[in-house]
């Protein structure tokens, strides 16, 4: 993650504004699917965690901010305002796919849960094995701390993009959370203002997608508006829920934002 050295105290990032994340999860990953906007057009029931939402109705695109990279005092209100910003554009391909060829290869030397029936595996179509089981990477060192998976988590790009939004410069944790997720597996909703509450006036996580998904292939969902409701304060931290209070009932009648994500692009929280 990335916070504003003024207040020093995963794929994630740091920022002054005092707005906790919106609680997210991800979709489960179905069959590979090449399906892009026909997905919105369709208005098709999608596995949102173990509920089903009708796309365009109860799940919706999120709102790309990517014209406000250069304008951080902008990015700062949609980011308050909404919760999160969709930017794309701000690593480059290369950078992305030197990333994901290093956590593919992983999965595939040392668990061997890598789909390589067709003996060559394209680093862009990798995918697990219909029988396997996604896990944390968080931790392991040899993906973690690859020097071509730092470029993309810690290289100069995003750090620039950091220091303008913060107006300073940006510091990250040592620590990176990398997940991977097999069909039908998922994410429980969550907000990572709970394992951050003590520094979490300074924060801002940063979710970075290491390839091109759909949202029936399993992306990021955002519960808008969720970082508003009250209950996100150290007398309310629960660390076995991670939700605020109200939540469940919120979210009955919200809407979840959905991102039809590229391996350019990034998704910003506070």
């Amino acid at each position: 993650g990335y916070q504003s050295d003024k207040k020093q105290r995963r794929m994630e990032a740091s920022s002054s504004e005092r707005a906790p994340a919106s609680p997210r999860r991800d979709t489960s990953p179905s069959s590979p699917s090449t399906a892009g906007s026909s997905v919105w057009e369709n208005g098709m029931d999608i596995k949102v965690g173990a509920t089903y939402m009708k796309s365009g109705v109860k799940l919706k695109q999120m709102v790309d901010s990517s014209d406000l990279i250069d304008d951080p005092k902008e990015l700062r209100k949609v980011i308050a305002r909404d919760g999160y910003a969709l930017l794309r554009g701000v690593l480059d391909e290369k950078t992305v796919l030197k990333a994901r060829k290093v956590v593919v290869d992983s999965l595939d030397k040392e668990w061997n849960v890598i789909d390589t029936k067709n003996d060559t595996v394209d680093v862009m179509q990798a995918r697990m094995k219909p029988d396997s089981k996604g896990f944390l990477l968080t931790g392991y060192r040899p993906v973690t701390h690859h020097k071509d998976v730092l470029e993309a988590l810690e290289g100069q790009r995003l750090a620039n993009l950091f220091a303008d939004l913060f107006a300073g410069t940006p510091t990250t944790f040592n620590n990176k959370w990398v997940r991977v997720q097999s069909t039908g597996q998922f994410t429980d909703e969550h907000s990572d203002y709970f394992r951050f509450s003590n520094c979490a006036a300074s924060l801002c996580v940063c979710w970075m997608p290491l390839g091109d998904y759909t949202p029936l292939d399993g992306t990021l969902a955002i519960c808008a508006g969720s970082h508003k409701l009250p209950g996100y304060d150290e007398a309310h931290v629960d660390m076995k829920t991670e939700l605020p209070q109200g939540y469940e009932h919120f979210s009955k009648n919200s809407v979840s934002i959905h991102i039809h994500t590229l391996s350019l692009s990034l998704s910003l929280s506070l």
